[in-house]
């Protein structure tokens, strides 16, 4: 089934094949219309980091937002 979880996870999946040593741990994606990840990075990636993942968000039509206590 395609949700838009499905689309996120995808936004997830290439914005981490995308630097060395990023990963994720996902949070909770017991909903169709959202999925809670945490993202994993080295700090000196932390620019290219968020440019590749809102990039991925744009080209994916997903809408992110940051969640406080990260």
């Amino acid at each position: 089934m395609i949700s838009a979880t499905t689309d996120a996870m995808s936004v997830v999946l290439v914005w981490q094949a995308l630097g060395a040593a990023r990963r994720h741990e996902v949070l909770d994606d017991s909903g169709e219309e959202f999925l809670v990840v945490r993202l994993i990075y080295p700090d000196e990636q932390a620019d290219q980091a968020i440019s590749d993942l809102d990039e991925q968000c744009d080209t994916h039509g997903v809408l992110r937002e940051d969640v406080p206590g990260g």
